[in-house]
């Protein structure tokens, strides 16, 4: 999940790197299914997402005007929202409205950077204060879970079979970001000082399902 900063919050796309309108657009893995219907019915849909982990990256550079020089940028925490939906389409077909949705917010934080107390590296001697602030960081999660359930009136459908398509999407959007430096403390991604940042959310998740059940009208 990556996001920087333009002009609006309608907006937040970085300048660089950026994958485009569907960058933060996902459709979840193991919540999906089709549905073979030959007539008319009632289908009854129930979907559960749990995250493990959900952590941030705090290594944080300019990642256009200066890749490989630009300041490194220490994160104290990062201000998540996830919006979760349910689709229900025929192949080929616009997804349509959302039949239902779940939205979740969080703040993730980061390690506090440390001193000068730094452990050995192994190769080279005493890790940089940023290697270890990033290290540390990894081992700061948070995890959730998302249950969404809805009902759809399936009419028209071919006596033949026609298929529909029962899917799980979430839109993730970092919202806000606080790093230690003073002029990017708890500053919105709507400014221009982000637009050259790309910001990254990494989730893990292990347990997933989605079940969809037709009852004959």
């Amino acid at each position: 999940m990556g996001r920087g900063g333009v002009t609006s919050p309608t907006d937040l796309r970085p300048t660089a790197y950026s994958l485009g309108d569907h960058e933060n657009d996902y459709t979840i893995d193991g919540c999906s299914v089709r549905v073979i219907l030959n007539r008319d019915a009632l289908l009854k849909v129930d979907a559960f997402v749990q995250f493990d982990a959900l952590k941030i990256s705090n290594h944080n550079k300019d990642i256009q005007t200066a890749p490989d020089f630009g300041t490194e940028m220490n994160l104290r925490s990062i201000d998540l929202q996830l919006d979760f939906n349910i689709y229900c389409a025929q192949p080929g077909e616009a997804t349509g409205s959302s039949l239902a949705s779940v939205r979740k917010r969080m703040r993730l934080e980061a390690e506090t950077p440390p001193g000068s107390d730094l452990p050995n590296s192994g190769v080279g001697g005493v890790v940089s204060a940023n290697s270890y602030y990033f290290y540390r960081t990894n081992k700061y999660r948070r995890g959730t879970s998302v249950h969404l359930s809805c009902e759809k009136t399936i009419s028209g459908t071919d006596s033949n079979g026609s298929a529909y398509d029962v899917f799980v999407k979430v839109v993730p959007t970092i919202i806000a970001v606080n790093g230690y430096s003073s002029s990017y403390a708890n500053r919105l991604l709507n400014v221009a000082d982000y637009n050259n940042r790309l910001f990254l959310v990494h989730a893990l998740s292990t347990s997933r399902y989605i079940s969809a059940r037709a009852f004959v009208l």
